[in-house]
């Protein structure tokens, strides 16, 4: 797991990659289990970590949208 990779898409996946092992009760690494505190905070995004990441999502704050994955990122 690459936290620090340049590939937005990847590291979007990391988010869902942790959801999905939460969901099934697999171990996480050290790392996962950061990712995992993040994401128990954040339930609102718990509906988008279920479903497939979209390769190259956009959101825009002019349109009022917010960045889930920069939001739990930050």
């Amino acid at each position: 797991m690459a936290i620090f990779s340049q590939d937005r898409d990847a590291l979007r996946q990391q988010y869902h990659d942790v959801w999905q092992k939460m969901q099934s009760g697999q171990i996480l690494t050290a790392l996962e289990q950061m990712i995992a505190d993040v994401i128990v905070l954040h339930p609102e995004y718990h509906n988008l970590l279920s479903s497939p990441i979209q390769p190259g999502q956009e959101y825009f704050v002019e349109n009022g949208q917010t960045n889930p994955y920069l939001h739990m990122g930050l």
